[in-house]
């Protein structure tokens, strides 16, 4: 069985989901029919965010608006969130400490992440208050294991606060690649004294 939509056209697998619009597809294929589909039950939503999760900048506004409805739920319900990967998406850190994505959409504070990937556009430079913003967005969530971050340029030092201090308490691991082509440059956050290590 196949799945026709506007973003192509999927092979029906033994993985699949099936919502109160009658739609079947497979959960990794979530972000390309997410204008189909709203979750409605709590089974759903925890199979869907058992996996990883991306917002992309190259998806319509309807799809990433689909994906943060879905997040949201999730957090509502506490429910697990595997990965959340915010490719060529993230924009700034709003004064509410919310995350704007490239498209203008706000993504709320989501307080069940476990792990979160932040992937700029190559060369893209993070402000200390642009990293600060999004230490106090994750921080948030109390399920947080990993931070990642690709492909920008960040301050050599990040300053010692409360976001960095909670992270800290978390055991959350933070990471930062300048360059995702080149895996051996990947450098470790020391939290106690905010170096990249």
């Amino acid at each position: 069985m196949h799945i026709v939509s506007q973003y192509g056209i999927f092979q029906k697998t033994e993985n699949v989901i099936l919502t109160g619009r009658t739609k079947l597809f497979h959960i990794s294929h979530f972000r390309y029919l997410a204008p189909y589909y709203t979750p409605d039950d709590i089974q759903t939503i925890t199979e869907m965010c058992s996996g990883g999760l991306a917002i992309n900048g190259d998806t319509s506004e309807s799809v990433q608006s689909s994906v943060i409805e879905l997040l949201v739920e999730a957090s509502n319900h506490d429910i697990p969130i595997y990965r959340v990967t915010l490719a060529l998406s993230f924009s700034k850190i709003d004064e509410d400490g919310n995350i704007i994505l490239s498209s203008g959409i706000s993504l709320p504070i989501i307080t069940s992440i476990e792990r979160m990937k932040i992937h700029t556009k190559k060369g893209r430079e993070v402000n200390k208050n642009e990293v600060n913003g999004i230490l106090n967005y994750v921080h948030h969530s109390q399920r947080l294991k990993v931070l990642r971050l690709y492909n920008c340029q960040l301050p050599s030092s990040i300053p010692i606060g409360p976001s960095l201090s909670a992270l800290q308490s978390q055991g959350v691991e933070v990471t930062w690649i300048p360059d995702y082509n080149k895996w051996d440059q990947e450098y470790l956050l020391d939290q106690e004294s905010g170096d990249w290590l």
